[in-house]
């Protein structure tokens, strides 16, 4: 399907991919319910599951918990759908081994194909910054955090294609690394370091119109901090974090990378009216609404770092179908009719000389105009039933205008 939405989640195995999906979804679920919803069991019970198992973990009484680099170890697929009035689109997750991004490791070459060609096809890049092997040590293991692999990735995925894209650069576990605006605004620019040939690549005039990259930080848990890495011998094994007890779970900012991503994509697919026949313009004003109101602009954790044009608001409007013109003609006609009886209505009413049967026959037409301009527009997002019924009101409405328009 060619409105299909696709979204990729990059980063190497341990990065919390799978966990920023889960809280993402499970914000999202709040902020917009039953309009985009998991479109098999298996989604809804994987991503519920990390959702709950990271909620009870940060709830335990416990101080200290650790954290293994062990992840994904298959592609994993996760199925949305986006309500509309009579179809549904889909929306596709994808989640990657952290080794399958590695174009050097020839015992993966297939799968790295898989990546790239998956990637090429995203509308939507969620880069999983694993923060503290960026911050921890003057950057010294920056290198577990895969951002080489990720850029790679990035950038093999632009060449020959001529879609535009949006990459949002996700630091995750960063609960350390922004308790102040400083911290952030410094957490920020090492991130922006390293990811530098990355954000080099607007400059070229060939992704130059088309590329958009945000900067992103969020919780997920809210409640640890980052205390240690575990080593063995030259390897890290495990990360370990401290608990604030006096704090429960409490994820922040989960929901605003999916905010800017839809926001992105009901820009990208509206331009070109890919949902004229699947959304209603109300429909598409109230999921911008949902959407739009929520996304922290000008917030001093996030960046825009190109392409904002292309990220934040501008009209959802489409061609009007043909079933839209109608509706609007009905609805200049109704206009008509519910100002004609009305204007009559007045001019006796000055004149004091109204008789009651016309008073009320005037009455009669106005609400049933009213009525029928109601029914329209309800039958107008339900069944063709509604919209019959309001063309029967409309036509005794004409009716009765005209007769008493005579009289």
């Amino acid at each position: 399907m060619s409105e299909e939405l696709i979204f990729t989640a990059l980063g190497p195995s341990g990065a919390g991919k799978t966990t920023l999906l889960s809280c993402m979804h499970k914000k999202f679920e709040d902020i917009l319910p039953g309009s985009f919803y998991p479109a098999d069991t298996r989604t809804f019970s994987t991503l519920t599951k990390a959702y709950k198992k990271l909620e009870s973990e940060a709830d335990k009484t416990n101080l200290e918990f650790a954290v293994d680099l062990a992840g994904t170890s298959d592609l994993r697929e996760y199925a949305f759908n986006l309500r509309g009035k009579g179809a549904n689109i889909p929306v596709r997750f994808y989640d990657f081994p952290g080794g399958w991004m590695d174009p050097y490791d020839e015992s993966q070459l297939e799968n790295h194909k898989k990546v790239i060609d998956i990637v090429q096809h995203s509308q939507v890049i969620f880069a999983a910054i694993n923060t503290p092997y960026i911050m921890e040590f003057n950057g010294r293991y920056k290198d577990y955090a895969g951002i080489t692999e990720i850029e790679h990735v990035i950038k093999m995925s632009l060449l020959n294609n001529n879609s535009n894209k949006l990459i949002i650069l996700v630091p995750i576990k960063c609960e350390s690394y922004t308790k102040t605006f400083d911290d952030t605004k410094k957490m920020n620019s090492k991130i922006k370091e390293v990811f530098a040939e990355t954000l080099r690549l607007p400059k070229n005039p060939a992704y130059k119109e088309r590329l958009a990259i945000a900067l992103m930080p969020v919780h997920t848990v809210g409640n640890a901090r980052f205390s240690r890495f575990n080593i063995q011998g030259s390897e890290i094994k495990q990360e370990v974090y401290i608990k604030n007890r006096a704090m429960k779970f409490s994820p922040r900012n989960t929901d605003q990378p999916l905010r800017f991503a839809m926001n992105f994509l009901l820009n990208e697919f509206t331009s070109n009216n890919k949902f004229a026949n699947i959304f209603h313009q109300q429909d598409l004003d109230a999921m911008r609404e949902f959407i739009s109101d929520g996304m922290k602009l000008e917030s001093e954790e996030f960046e825009i770092l190109c392409g904002k044009d292309l990220i934040t608001d501008s009209p959802i409007t489409f061609v009007q179908s043909d079933e839209s013109m109608r509706m609007k003609f009905f609805e200049v006609v109704w206009g008509l009719l519910l100002g004609v009886p009305f204007c009559s209505l007045l001019w006796p009413l000055f004149h004091g000389n109204l008789d009651d049967n016309l008073f009320y026959a005037m009455l009669c037409t106005v609400a049933i105009a009213g009525i029928s301009l109601s029914i329209w527009i309800i039958g107008h997002r339900k069944n063709k039933f509604c919209r019959n019924l309001a063309i029967i009101f409309f036509l005794i409405t004409a009716a009765i205008t005209i007769c008493l328009d005579f009289r």
